[in-house]
């Protein structure tokens, strides 16, 4: 679309007109609430500057000017003509009293004198439109000039519900209705877009970061820092994947027109957050935004944190969570469920598209995805890298080939980055022993307090919240020493209090020898937290989830050499991951068992869990899942409109609810009225089928749109087979 910004700045130039009407001017002076739209009313004005319009212009701009707020069904719904079957009157002819004489020749003068010099000053604006504007317009019959401008976009919207995405005048469609709505919020806000000097230097990117020299650089930053274009980086748990990613979306930006937007992606709010607070320290608050559902009740903790007053901690995460809706910061750190919102059409989609068009995806931890959620990743950024012109990298500690090989048909030119042999040599810091017996036996929680005597802190991870909440009710009652509970089931205020006195004394800068520690988690751990102890014992798991583990590990290599304990016995009553999945994992580490965990091993060991068919299999299942969702959902993508249907089947994406303890619902009103930022910390997430476990034994009620679980809420967090309440509280 040669034309796209010129139809662009002619649609922002007119959008808010409507706005000179009689009755909207009421309402700025206080009156009563105006019944039309005035973005419709701004649209008149389009026949009078493309009279002609031999370019094409009228119904790509017009459509951008009266969907700037609405969806167009809604908009057509409310003017459309009469129609006598349905007997429905004309929805333009309550606008006539609004369009006036008075009303064309103060929006004409406003857009004459306050808009125009700034659009010709910075556009060379068609002659025709310059000689147009200097002569008054008044309609003999405005309703039906304004008749015809519907009528053009109807045509053009109706053409467009036609074709399947990816088509240039679907993309171009999207663009316009984004950058209106983009322009049109941060306007309002009195906000410009930002740009992160770094992200043009990657000099300057490695001194922000705290990185050495180039050349003292792991060799895997170093390429990551040369490589132009969609890479895959391979590298151990804590050899700077993060600080690779960085300089990786330097050298992009560099290289790149204009400043393209990174987008670093984590599937967890908990680790989402730290990674804010991360390269907030490093880039500053200006540069850095927080985009999950959860993000302003975190900013708020964080400032709190810092010794922030309330009222201004309040004030300064509200602006934060706005700026985040703007889009305007140069850096975002985000779910990828912030992504598909485009993907799937919510309300909005073109501005999210916009923004990310061109833009660089950093997509971390990729291995904890299960399939279908992966492929409809996979195809989304299939889709962002091709009509939208998009980068990815892809990061991880531990990739199997198969994945690798489906990454090679979605990334156009993908390119492989590996650690060397010299740091995977580095690297090999955990020794593997296999336990004969489980992780709650007896065998294993004496083994766990002997390691604590001798000073040494340990890591446990359990399968489930409920083994891990018995595990740790049985080693508090045999030592003196700190044990630890972390998992899911806690309110994020104390998860967040948790996590901070861990990284208090475990954290990888901060950690203390000597200091004998249990922490009893789930799989949160693997993560979440950029922790550091001396000892795992753990429960099986697929390989990918034992070696995050292991990461949590001599994390920092004070030690040449740390044991990482598994235990060969596959719990009852735990179906978190695929049995054969965990049976091939422990079968791969038999011929590990005493020995140290070559680092340049993983790889090979990785590969014999999903060899052969299995490969092959699940290589067919991610493939036939992206085609699916392609023909489904992303053929759809289409500008002026969302899609109820994809709504509905983003929000089925979700298997969870958040509900409130009992035992805090007196806190949490309270909160609701003293410090409302504060109350949703209080609530815990559960799975659907402990929901509806919980509603089928009339422990769950609805209480002024929150669902109140009748459970028990201890220091070992929601016990949701636990005894209820009493009187629920």
């Amino acid at each position: 679309m040669p034309r796209f910004w010129l139809r662009a700045a002619l649609a922002v130039a007119l959008h808010d007109l409507g706005k000179c009407c009689e009755g909207f001017q009421q309402v700025v002076h206080g009156g009563a609430r105006f019944p039309h739209r005035h973005e419709v009313m701004s649209a008149v004005f389009v026949r009078w500057m493309l009279a002609r319009d031999e370019e094409g212009d009228l119904s790509w701009a017009a459509a951008t000017i009266v969907t700037h707020h609405k969806d167009w069904p809604e908009i057509d719904q409310l003017y459309r003509p009469a129609d006598l079957l349905l007997e429905s009157a004309d929805g333009l002819e309550s606008l006539r009293s609004q369009m006036g004489v008075e009303y064309f020749l103060s929006a004409e003068h406003i857009l004459r004198e306050a808009v125009w010099p700034t659009l010709a000053a910075n556009w060379a604006v068609p002659e025709i439109w310059s000689e147009t504007i200097c002569a008054d317009w008044v309609p003999d019959d405005p309703v039906e000039e304004l008749r015809a401008v519907l009528e053009a976009v109807r045509h053009l919207v109706g053409g467009l519900k036609q074709q399947n995405a990816p088509t240039p005048e679907l993309t171009a469609g999207t663009f316009l209705r984004g950058v209106m709505i983009l322009a049109d919020h941060s306007g309002s806000a009195w906000e410009n877009f930002r740009f992160l000097p770094e992200l043009k230097n990657a000099d300057r990117m490695r001194e922000r970061l705290g990185l050495p020299d180039e050349e003292q650089l792991w060799a895997h930053q170093r390429l990551a820092g040369e490589r132009i274009g969609n890479t895959v980086l391979t590298a151990p748990t804590g050899s700077g994947k993060t600080e690779s990613a960085m300089l990786w979306a330097a050298r992009q930006s560099s290289s790149a027109d204009g400043h393209p937007v990174p987008y670093y992606l984590l599937p967890y709010q908990a680790s989402l957050n730290a990674m804010r607070s991360r390269l907030a320290e490093k880039l500053g608050d200006a540069a850095v935004t927080l985009q999950h559902s959860r993000a302003i009740q975190a900013l708020y903790r964080q400032l709190l944190d810092k010794n922030y007053e309330s009222s201004e901690a309040q004030k300064t995460a509200k602006r934060e969570r706005n700026l985040a809706s703007l889009q305007v910061k140069p850096l975002r750190i985000s779910t990828p469920y912030q992504l598909l919102k485009g993907a799937f059409q919510l309300r909005g989609h073109e501005a999210l598209w916009t923004t990310a068009s061109g833009a660089l995806f950093i997509l971390d931890e990729v291995h904890v995805y299960e399939t279908s959620r992966l492929a409809i990743l996979l195809a989304t950024l299939r889709y962002l890298c091709g009509s939208l012109g998009g980068t990815v990298l892809v990061m991880s500690a531990t990739l199997p080939r198969y994945l690798t090989k489906v990454l090679n048909d979605v990334l156009p030119g993908v390119l492989e980055v590996r650690a060397d042999s010299s740091t995977m040599e580095k690297f090999c810091r955990h020794e593997v022993r296999l336990l004969d017996f489980g992780l709650s036996e007896e065998l294993a929680l004496e083994a766990i307090l002997e390691d604590v005597r001798k000073g040494l802190s340990v890591l446990v991870v359990a399968t489930t919240v409920g083994r891990a909440q018995e595990i740790w009710r049985r080693l508090s009652a045999r030592t003196a020493s700190e044990v630890e509970l972390l998992h899911g089931r806690f309110h994020s205020d104390d998860r967040g209090k948790k996590e901070g006195r861990l990284l208090a004394c475990r954290g990888v800068d901060k950690r203390r020898m000597g200091a004998g520690i249990i922490l009893v988690a789930t799989q949160v751990v693997e993560v979440s937290l950029n922790v550091d102890f001396d000892v795992l014992y753990s429960d099986p798991a697929p390989l990918e989830a034992l070696l995050q583990r292991f990461g949590r590990v001599n994390r920092a290599r004070l030690v040449p050499l740390r044991t990482v304990n598994v235990c060969r016995k596959i719990p009852d009553g735990s179906p978190v991951y695929p049995l054969w999945l965990v049976s091939k994992a422990i079968g791969v580490l038999d011929c590990w068992d005493g020995k140290p965990l070559r680092e340049d091993a993983l790889q090979v060991i990785l590969d014999s869990v999903y060899d052969g068919a299995t490969a092959e299999r699940l290589m067919l299942e991610l493939r036939q899942n992206m085609d699916m969702f392609e023909r489904n959902v992303l053929v759809s993508c289409r500008p002026f409109i969302s899609d109820e249907k994809l709504e509905a089947m983003f929000e089925e994406m979700f298997d969870g609810f958040e509900v409130l303890p009992a035992p805090l619902e007196r806190e949490y009103w309270r909160r609701l009225d003293e410090e409302p930022l504060l109350a949703p910390g209080l609530l815990v997430p559960i799975t659907s089928g402990q929901f509806n476990s919980l509603r089928r034994s009339g422990r769950m009620r609805l209480s002024e749109k929150m669902w109140i679980a009748d459970c028990p809420y201890t220091d070992q967090g929601l016990e949701v087979y636990g005894p209820p309440t009493e009187d629920g509280q």
